[in-house]
């Protein structure tokens, strides 16, 4: 499996959440609730978590537990971050196209 930068996890959580729950993936913000702003249950976290475990190649301790305690997107994507760095050791450094314009003050998102 390929290294993947911070920003590509936190794209494939949204992107996760958003397919789980049937939604667009710019619908997906950081400060949502799962419960009341997407209202998911704690079987659709469940399913979530699966399917990052499997995606990036990670294990989440504790998963019963930490199904209760994550309640936004927010605390779900430092759970993700926490445990791809721990699996993996590290990220990609992030070296494509839009890093490299990044680096020269443009960004083009098309």
């Amino acid at each position: 499996m390929r290294k993947k930068t911070i920003w590509g996890v936190r794209r494939l959580v949204c992107k996760t959440i958003a397919d789980v729950l049937g939604m667009k993936t710019k619908e997906v913000l950081s400060e949502h609730t799962f419960a009341r702003d997407l209202q998911a249950s704690d079987t659709d976290v469940a399913e979530i978590l699966t399917y990052l475990d499997i995606k990036l190649g990670i294990i989440f301790p504790e998963r019963d537990e930490g199904t209760r305690k994550t309640r936004t997107v927010a605390s779900l994507t430092k759970r993700v971050l926490a445990c791809y760095r721990r699996t993996h050791g590290s990220f990609a450094c992030g070296q494509g196209k839009k890093r490299r314009e990044l680096t020269h003050g443009t960004m083009n998102t098309g």
